[in-house]
């Protein structure tokens, strides 16, 4: 990467005191003229001229750029391979749905509830949770970290929990990062050469009245996430792909189930309270 340089030697059939001038121009208003049969490539090449002696000086000869068309040619299709070999993107797709069945509960009580306890019950399944600094309603959430290969990530969640209206409570994913974690230490690094996965989801916790006295509860997730990965990766992208899905799913899995646990367990516990303070 950075400035490209291919230099040619042109070995001309005359007296090297008759010299051809051979104009280079490297941009639109930059042009630089070499001698002695040597000439520089940098960058973009707008056009090359070879203004060759005259005539009387050098009887019967004519000249022409063909090895610095190669060149130019080379430098073009190694860029495009470049730009492929970085355009690596998986896609992973994830959908899931959980119930659980609350007795004696009422959509009014659950309101009340997860106004209260939301951020609490909905963020399991993580490594650790902490606060944004300077935005303490954003919450950091650390998943566990992944091996893929010889090499072990950490995703970091920005997500905000809201409880805008009765029924139904959001779990918003703001932003998602993959950093790589130091096997040494176990910690990732956030700050240097960040992947940044781009994310579509829909997560939601709803709630409404089953007909029998209580609450159908409904912990649903769908997204789509494209991660991207070097050009170097070592690992095929089915593979990275494979490991991924597994892996996110395991999660997802894993967390709807801890939710609802939570959920009918400090739902519980917060009606007792609410009864006896009654």
């Amino acid at each position: 990467r950075g400035p490209s340089f291919i230099v040619l030697r042109c070995l001309l059939p005359y007296d090297m005191s008759n010299q051809p001038t051979l104009a280079f121009t490297v941009s639109p208003d930059v042009t630089s003229t070499y001698r002695a049969g040597h000439l520089t490539y940098r960058g973009r090449a707008a056009s090359a001229v070879l203004a060759k002696a005259p005539e009387s000086q050098v009887p019967g000869t004519s000249f022409a750029l063909p090895l610095l068309a190669a060149g130019v040619t080379v430098q073009r299709q190694r860029k495009a391979r470049c730009a492929r070999r970085a355009e690596r993107t998986i896609v992973v797709r994830n959908e899931a749905e959980l119930s659980l069945q609350i007795d004696g509960a009422s959509v009014e009580s659950m309101d009340s509830f997860m106004k209260e306890r939301a951020t609490e019950v909905c963020l399991q399944n993580l490594q650790r949770i902490e606060a944004k600094p300077g935005d303490p309603e954003v919450q950091l959430c650390y998943i566990q970290p992944n091996d893929v290969g010889p090499y072990t990530s950490q995703i970091r969640m920005e997500v905000k929990v809201e409880v805008t209206e009765s029924g139904r409570c959001d779990i918003k994913i703001l932003e998602m990062v993959a950093g790589g974690v130091d096997k040494k230490t176990g910690k990732a690094d956030f700050e240097k050469n960040p992947n940044k996965i781009d994310m579509e989801a829909e997560n939601s916790i709803r709630w409404r009245d089953n007909g029998r006295g209580g609450l159908e509860v409904l912990n649903s997730n769908k997204s789509e996430s494209a991660v991207k990965l070097p050009w170097w990766f070592p690992v095929p992208d089915p593979v990275v792909q494979k490991v991924v899905t597994f892996f996110i799913g395991q999660v997802i899995s894993t967390g709807h189930r801890k939710v609802n646990e939570q959920i009918e367990e400090k739902f519980a516990l917060w009606k007792t309270r609410e009864m006896s303070n009654a």
